[in-house]
């Protein structure tokens, strides 16, 4: 019988292999939307309310990292998540602040997918840049979609992208 330790190594490595396998090909549609926007010299964008902001800091500012990445931090740390269009408050006056020019990345981190900040968060920056919508309310799955808002299907995680 193995020890806890490695029935939860071996447990973490199986997750992560099915969610690579099932991430693989929006990955690979995602990939060149991102690197074209790093290229022209855009921003990538993170957001994440709540727990989700963990999600969207670990790519903000790391050692070895790429410089071009900014977050959209909520003060609150989620508390007030579902006021209705203070998601919106938020990127309106960080699009004052640090700009969402056209042909840049935003990538939205919704662990449930219905939480309203991260639903006004993906809207707003639609008008002016792609989206990435990355949501597991049970897991990690890829549904892309570049075509608009988040698809508001809470029953299916998703990793999708849009613009308007």
């Amino acid at each position: 019988m193995p020890s806890i330790s490695d029935s939860y190594f071996n447990r973490a490595n199986e997750l992560l292999a099915c969610a690579r396998q099932t991430n693989a090909a929006a990955i690979a549609r995602l990939a060149p939307i991102i690197g074209a926007s790093v290229a022209q010299g855009g921003v990538i964008h993170t957001f994440g309310s709540g727990h989700s902001e963990l999600i969207s800091r670990e790519i903000i500012g790391r050692a070895g990292g790429l410089a071009c990445v900014s977050g959209i931090i909520d003060p609150t740390n989620g508390f007030i998540e579902n006021l209705p269009a203070y998601g919106t408050r938020l990127v309106e006056r960080y699009d004052r602040q640090h700009g969402l020019h056209p042909g840049e990345v935003i990538i939205v981190i919704s662990n449930s997918g219905k939480n309203g900040s991260p639903i006004d968060v993906a809207l707003y920056a639609g008008r002016s840049t792609d989206y990435i919508w990355v949501s597991g309310f049970t897991g990690w799955s890829v549904n892309d979609q570049r075509a608009g808002a988040p698809d508001g299907n809470i029953d299916q995680p998703t990793l999708s992208s849009g613009s308007f």
